[in-house]
C-alpha cells in the first residue's frame, strides 16, 4: 500500500467518523445538543461513541445490532434507565439511518 493510499484511507475514515458524529447529534438521548449550541459550545457530547459505531457498520452489523448498542449505551454508560417503547423506536430510527448511510456508500 502506498503512502498516498494510506493517507486516503485515513481521510475517508475521518470523514466517515464525522458523519456518524452528526447522526449521533440527532440521536441526543439526554437532550443536551440544543443547549450546547445555544451556549456556543461544540456539540461533542457523543463524539466518543462514533468510532465504535463506525466499526460496527464496517463489520456489517445491521439495524437491530446497532439499535441494541445504542440502547445499551443509554442504559449503562449514560445511566438513563431501562428501555422504553419510545427509546427503542428512537434508537431503531437512528440505527436505520446509520445503516442506510453506510449501505449507500458501498
Amino acid at each position: 500500500m502506498t503512502d498516498e493510499s494510506k493517507k486516503e484511507l485515513k481521510r475517508q475514515y475521518r470523514s466517515d467518523v464525522e458523519v456518524v458524529k452528526d447522526v449521533l447529534r440527532d440521536w441526543d438521548p439526554i437532550g443536551v445538543i440544543p443547549e450546547l449550541l445555544a451556549r456556543g459550545l461544540p456539540p461533542s457530547e457523543y463524539d466518543s461513541y462514533a468510532p465504535h459505531i463506525l466499526g460496527m457498520l464496517q463489520r456489517g452489523c445491521g439495524v437491530e445490532e446497532v439499535a441494541d448498542h445504542l440502547e445499551f449505551t443509554c442504559e449503562e454508560p449514560m445511566g438513563l434507565g431501562r428501555r422504553t417503547p419510545l427509546s427503542m423506536a428512537h434508537n431503531a430510527k437512528i440505527a436505520a439511518d446509520l445503516v442506510a448511510w453506510w449501505k449507500s456508500k458501498q
